[in-house]
C-alpha cells in the first residue's frame, strides 16, 4: 500500500524504496515463475528508470523478463512492451557511455 500510495503522491524516490523491500517478499509468496512477481518486479524496474537508475532498471527488466515470457509467452503485450524497456535501457547506457 505504501508503494501505491508513494506512487499516486508522485513521491518516486520513496516509492522504489517501497517496491525494493517488495520484492523478497513477492518472491518468497510468489516464487518464479509467478506472474504476480514479474509483475511486481516490472513496476519497479520501472521506478528505477524514471529515476536513472538505469543498470538497476536493466537488471530489474531481465529478472522480469524470465518470469513473464514463462507466464505470458513472447508475443503478449506485457512481454513486448518490457522488451522494449530493455531496449530503451541499453540504449540509454550507450549514450551514457559515450559522453
Amino acid at each position: 500500500m505504501a508503494l501505491d500510495a508513494s506512487i499516486q503522491l508522485e513521491l518516486w524516490t520513496e516509492a522504489v524504496e517501497y517496491g525494493q523491500k517488495t520484492l523478497p517478499v513477492y518472491h518468497l509468496y510468489y516464487p518464479d515463475p509467478h506472474p504476480v512477481h514479474g509483475v511486481q518486479l516490472v513496476r519497479v524496474g520501472k521506478l528505477q528508470h524514471y529515476l536513472a537508475n538505469i543498470e538497476e532498471a536493466l537488471d530489474t527488466f531481465k529478472q522480469a523478463y524470465r518470469i513473464l515470457k514463462v507466464t505470458h509467452g513472447n508475443d503478449h503485450s506485457i512481454t513486448t512492451d518490457l522488451l522494449m524497456k530493455m531496449e530503451e535501457c541499453r540504449a540509454e547506457m550507450v549514450q551514457q557511455s559515450s559522453r
